[in-house]
């Protein structure tokens, strides 16, 4: 999610790449250092808010680089539409993710938490999540495990 709303910025600001999602307007001039920053920050600080401050450090070392003007103001608020854009889009992941429930069990080919620290099964649901690009990911499904009562188990 960060990376697709840092793209965006810089291929909107830029006006070279096409944009894998966004479809911000975007002013002539407008500085992509200040829009790809400004949108890294902007979904960062949206998952991982516990970091806030570590995020908003770098996020004011990087516009402290790009010159003053309307380019870095148009950077900006690029970023922050960009950002939002995506945020938007792919707001149902975390709903979508904890749909599953996963308890673990003894019985043969189920998942049992594990050493040293027997931690709770991890994102058991992120199947039930829209892939970012592909149209149906049951194209490219492995077969199954094997048998539990045969050989190659």
């Amino acid at each position: 999610v960060v990376h697709i709303a840092v793209y965006d910025a810089v291929a909107l600001a830029g006006g070279e790449l096409r944009p894998f999602y966004s479809d911000a307007r975007v002013p002539v001039g407008t500085n992509p250092a200040a829009a790809a920053a400004v949108a890294a920050h902007r979904v960062l600080m949206e998952l991982y808010p516990s970091h806030a401050s570590a995020f908003d450090d770098a996020l004011d070392e990087t516009l402290a680089g790009v010159p003053e003007g309307p380019g870095k103001g148009r950077g900006v608020a690029l970023g922050q539409a960009v950002a939002e854009q995506v945020l938007e889009w792919r707001s149902a992941d975390t709903k979508a993710a904890a749909r599953h429930a996963y308890t673990p069990g003894d019985a043969a080919g189920r998942w049992r938490p594990t050493p040293p620290s027997y931690a709770e099964p991890l994102l058991p649901g992120w199947g039930n999540v829209r892939p970012f690009a592909l149209p149906d990911p049951a194209a490219f499904r492995p077969p199954g495990p094997p048998k539990l009562d045969s050989p190659a188990y």
